[in-house]
């Protein structure tokens, strides 16, 4: 079984803060696409508690990676909470690790989705990778709305960059399924990047 690291070891150092604002240009990107075709060291699966892939990016990733990735899974893990995540080989796909992101649903605290986001970037931190790609967390089954999901991911990896940036040099992309959701981050990044 593959364990995570410590808990206390997905917390970057807080001796180097910078206070100067990064170029958001260098650290995130948005784009539409299939996140299984996608390449970077950390791809982020959207998925349920009981990591059933039912609909979505979590579907997707797992008709990609086989009957394997979900053997895994079941055998190590024996569920994942909201606003926590779990990791697996990478299978079939471009990256180095999957992360199994479960995001809270419409009546759980939108809390534990920022927890969710910070506890990837830090887990990116803690194992030296550069570049992760989130898909839409919690929009969907889950049934947080594209605009508020979208604003909370946006927020949390800005202010995660803006604290970080001097001691981690990497690519925040998000990775969109549909129109809609490209509007929706296109919009997000001007008010809140100004990209």
């Amino acid at each position: 079984m593959e364990n995570l690291p410590a808990p206390e070891t997905y917390i970057p150092s807080q001796n180097k803060i910078n206070d100067n604002l990064p170029n958001y240009k260098d650290y995130f990107d948005y784009i539409q696409g299939d996140i299984t075709t996608l390449k970077a060291d950390i791809i982020v699966n959207s998925t349920a508690n009981n990591f059933k892939p039912i609909t979505g990016v979590s579907k997707s990733i797992h008709n990609k990676c086989g009957t394997s990735l979900l053997n895994f899974l079941k055998k190590n893990y024996c569920g994942v909470l909201a606003g926590s995540f779990v990791e697996s080989p990478n299978y079939k796909l471009k990256c180095k690790k999957i992360l199994h992101a479960c995001g809270p649903n419409a009546s759980e605290d939108e809390y534990l989705l920022a927890t969710l986001y910070e506890q990837c970037l830090n887990y990116c931190f803690s194992n030296n990778y550069k570049s992760i790609i989130f898909p839409c967390i919690s929009t969907g089954g889950r049934g947080i709305t594209e605009e508020r999901a979208c604003n909370i991911a946006i927020e949390t990896c800005k202010r995660w960059v803006e604290r970080y940036h001097d001691i981690w040099k990497g690519k925040i992309t998000f990775c969109c399924y549909t129109n809609e959701s490209l509007e929706v981050y296109k919009k997000h990044f001007k008010e809140i990047l100004n990209l």
